[in-house]
């Protein structure tokens, strides 16, 4: 007897051994005791466990279990004192198994013997517990919603330890993929082995597998590879497996996909094209606003002008009547019924539809009726009392605003809350630029085009100061330099760059007198521009304003029908906005495309397309200098 307990005591010390030396192995740091690690990889809301439940039952066929081992609930009354008796991995894990039963409710008693058995395997029986042992008790814990997280890290450190030693199959590789849903801290030792393992056997993997993969390894944000081979892989196989797919892996698919869009845009073209030619399988992929907001939203990311497959995916739409809608439990969702869930709409999803429209530009005049649908939805669920995601009301009033729809719950946000964000955000060093510059537009909408609402006053230079820290300074670079070398051959300083939109920090600004002659100013400001406007005092103006813009690929729409063309496409949502704005601040656009024209020819042709686009009047010396009419008549006898 003395002996069994001597031999066991030495075992214990020998697992904690082996515990703290893997740590060290794969962290590089020491381990703490159970007490001292913190659960801050964890990501505890709500939504995860929702998203972990619906890829568990999904993709693993195992689910839900049968095992005749695991003790009743109600035949086992355990206390935190009773996991001190527990002497193997064996009796643990069934302990552990019958505390997660079905029937039983886990409240903070049960959470707390959990949590005893976590340690006690943790500390004495991690090298007892086997790979299917490990992903049974974690799935099991995932759907019950339990942070298991002890189980994840003995889980990761020993698949990383002896990955090249354990017999990996298709299901076992993807049972360990669909972990870092919950826990994103995976190490990457380990992603790198999953990645190599995936790529030397694709075949193994079916169309839904590579989907959790891909997905894992874009949530643990892992760059495996500058030549994405996986995730064109994946794209491509789902292009051949349309017809198989569903239960929104098509969008999971592409969100994964869109920061690999340049690779990809000939995958997305032809995902639409055979998404159309089958009515069933596009409403098989288009269930409910969650699944088309997101696969749009990858269509307006890759900036692809796709306007026939819009229209299809909103003719196949679930559209849920207004009045019959009840609200749920969860905030800012929708719904009709149980036997109508796919009429399940949430806040986010109009959101994020709104934004897609807007920045694809469709139907901005509202003849198929969709922006005025989607602002009934959203006025439907929106309640300001309720606490809600900013990021997803800028990007639903983005795509209302380059729509022109300016509706009484714009202006009741603009009013509360978009003041206070725009100071929040100038504070906050770590504000991503998007979400900062689409901030300002919507605040410089709603002074321009709604120049009757009174809103809140910022401080001056605050929208200037905010935008230019989320501005690249190439553009500013290149813009200066094209402005002083026009004034080096107007030999005068005509052409002055200053802020005219916060949202873009520098334009070039060229002003005529009532002879179309180039003449010098003093360069208004925006708050000067808006005092003008509200005063009717544009009308008044005496000769003409015409701004510089520097354009490129990245401010409009690619062709689907010839993605490698040249030509310019519709606008983007925000360059559209653009123009609008500055047409109603009285100026004309001029838009250089830098991309087709060589740098150094970059002044010349500006002042030549002055000349004959804008009808600008130059002294005789600078023509003659230039040959601007020389080429003009070259031009003309070519054409002839």
């Amino acid at each position: 007897m003395i002996k069994l307990i001597l031999t066991t005591g030495r075992q214990h010390i020998f697992s904690r051994f082996v515990r703290r030396f893997t740590i060290v192995h794969s962290y590089g740091t020491k381990a703490g005791q159970y007490e001292d690690l913190n659960r801050a990889s964890f990501d505890f809301n709500h939504a995860s466990f929702q998203k972990a439940t619906f890829y568990l039952h999904n993709y693993v066929q195992r689910l839900p279990y049968k095992d005749s081992k695991c003790i009743p609930n109600d035949k086992i009354l355990l206390s935190v004192s009773d996991v001190e008796e527990l002497q193997s991995c064996q009796s643990c894990v069934e302990a552990y198994k019958s505390i997660l039963s079905e029937d039983c409710r886990i409240n903070a008693v049960k959470v707390n013997i959990l949590d005893a058995i976590q340690k006690k395997i943790w500390n004495f029986h991690i090298i007892d517990l086997d790979f299917e042992q490990s992903f049974e008790l974690i799935e099991r814990s995932i759907l019950r919603k339990y942070p298991c997280e002890h189980l994840i890290r003995a889980l990761f450190i020993r698949a990383t330890e002896k990955f090249e030693v354990y017999d990996w199959d298709a299901t076992s590789i993807t049972r360990l993929m669909l972990i870092p849903i919950v826990y994103r801290d995976v190490p990457r030792a380990l992603m790198r082995k999953v990645h190599a393992f995936v790529c030397l056997n694709l075949k193994l993997f079916s169309l839904k597998d590579l989907t959790v993969i891909v997905n894992a390894f874009y949530i643990g944000k892992f760059n495996y590879d500058n030549t994405d081979f996986l995730t064109s892989a994946a794209l491509y196989k789902a292009q051949e497996n349309l017809g198989s797919m569903g239960n929104g892996q098509l969008s999971i698919l592409l969100k994964v996909c869109h920061f690999r869009r340049v690779s990809n845009i000939a995958a997305l073209s032809g995902i639409a094209k055979d998404l159309m030619k089958d009515e069933e399988v596009l409403k098989n992929n288009c269930r409910n606003f969650m699944d088309v907001s997101q696969l749009l939203k990858q269509y307006a990311k890759a900036k692809l002008d796709v306007p026939e497959f819009v229209t299809a995916v909103l003719s196949v739409m679930p559209k849920p009547e207004i009045v019959n809608m009840q609200l749920s439990n969860d905030v800012g969702i929708f719904k009709l019924g149980e036997d109508q869930a796919r009429y399940a709409v949430r806040l986010k999803d109009i959101g994020t539809l709104s934004w897609a429209l807007g920045s694809m530009t469709y139907d901005i005049d509202n003849r198929t009726g969709v922006h005025s649908y989607l602002s009934e939805l959203f006025t439907a669920i929106y309640n300001p009392g309720n606490r809600m995601d900013h990021r997803t009301l800028k990007d639903f009033f983005f795509g209302q605003v380059v729509a022109g729809r300016f509706t009484p719950v714009f202006f009741n946000y603009m009013k509360d809350t978009i003041t206070q964000q725009l100071f929040e955000e100038s504070k906050n060093k770590y504000t991503a630029k998007p979400r900062g510059v689409l901030t300002i537009l919507l605040r410089v909408s709603m002074d321009i085009e709604c120049p009757e609402v009174k809103l809140p006053e910022l401080p001056r230079g605050l929208m200037e100061m905010q935008m230019k820290t989320n501005t690249a300074v190439f553009d500013h670079l290149q813009l200066k330099r094209i402005t002083n070398r026009l004034n080096e051959m107007l030999q005068e300083r005509l052409i002055v760059m200053h802020t005219i939109l916060p949202y873009i920090p520098l334009l070039a600004e060229i002003r005529l007198d009532e002879n179309n002659r180039p003449v010098s100013f003093k360069p208004t400001t925006y708050e000067g521009l808006l005092e003008e406007m509200k005063n009717k005092k544009l009308m008044l103006r005496k000769g003409r304003r015409i701004v510089l813009l520097l354009s490129n690929k990245g401010n409009y729409m690619l062709s689907a029908g010839d993605i490698t063309n040249s030509d310019l496409g519709r606008p983007t949502g925000m360059n559209l906005l653009a123009k609008r704005h500055l047409q109603k601040l009285g100026y004309e656009c001029f838009m250089i495309y830098n991309e087709l024209i060589p740098y150094d020819a970059m002044p010349k042709y500006v002042l030549k397309q002055l000349v004959f686009e804008f009808g600008v009047e130059l002294d005789t010396e600078t023509i003659r200098r230039y040959r601007i009419y020389q080429d003009l008549r070259t031009k003309a006898t070519e054409k002839g």
